[in-house]
């Protein structure tokens, strides 16, 4: 399936008489800090020069600006800087820059940040989710290792770079695109996170996992020798 800019592909699958399916999830492959001046655009124009980036990859929670959960990001995009560097002094630039803000409380992070006051209950749900290593969100136990408990506390703000769809097109078992009424529309194939109705392993990440190789074994013919 091509897949452009702006869900070409999508909407080209669907006039070929694809069913529209699952199309109403959206993934963030990427994000970078809103305005962080020691920052230099790196491949794809993505922000990513600066060693905070890991911490934007994998913080202890993302929230929308309300500071509601949950919210998911992508680990993909850009190669994780290279260095070292010590997380409070750069967070605390990352303040001075108005990029972040910091609190010695939750609640006065809440206030700082914007957010509601549901932030701070959400807080101490995620906080239990790493006692019980159970998380109703579906983050693998293996990541829950640290909970928000002792400040200082920050919250930075950062905007989107790469935002995809998750399913759109019903496939079946060959993803092959399915009709309305299940029968596979000739010649036409979705895989990817475009694939939406394979049954696959849980994850919270894809409908579907590594269909490249069954969905191109039907779709490409090789040339008898």
């Amino acid at each position: 399936m091509v897949w452009a800019n702006n869900g070409e592909g999508l909407a080209m699958a669907w006039k070929a008489g694809a069913e529209k399916m699952g199309e109403g999830s959206a993934l963030i492959h990427a994000a970078e800090f809103d305005g962080l001046a020691t920052s230099a655009a790196g491949d794809h124009g993505m922000v990513d020069a600066n060693l905070l980036v890991r911490v934007l990859k994998t913080p202890q929670l993302w929230v929308d600006p309300a500071g509601k959960l949950p919210f998911e990001v992508s680990g993909a995009g850009p190669a994780n800087p290279t260095g070292r560097g010590d997380f409070r002094a750069l967070m605390e630039e990352a303040v001075r820059q108005g990029v972040a803000v910091k609190a010695d409380t939750l609640e006065e992070l809440a206030r700082k940040a914007g957010f509601t006051p549901d932030f701070v209950g959400q807080v101490a749900d995620y906080n239990r989710a790493v006692e019980t290593g159970k998380d109703p969100f579906g983050k693998p136990a293996r990541f829950l290792k640290f909970k928000a408990e002792t400040g200082p506390f920050y919250a930075a703000r950062a905007k989107v770079v790469s935002l995809s769809s998750l399913g759109g097109v019903r496939v079946n078992e060959k993803f092959e695109a399915l009709s309305s009424n299940y029968q596979s529309v000739k010649g036409l194939y979705a895989t990817g996170n475009n694939a939406y109705g394979r049954p696959t392993r849980p994850t919270r990440a894809s409908p579907s996992a590594s269909p490249g190789i069954p969905a191109a074994s039907p779709a490409v013919k090789r040339p008898s020798t």
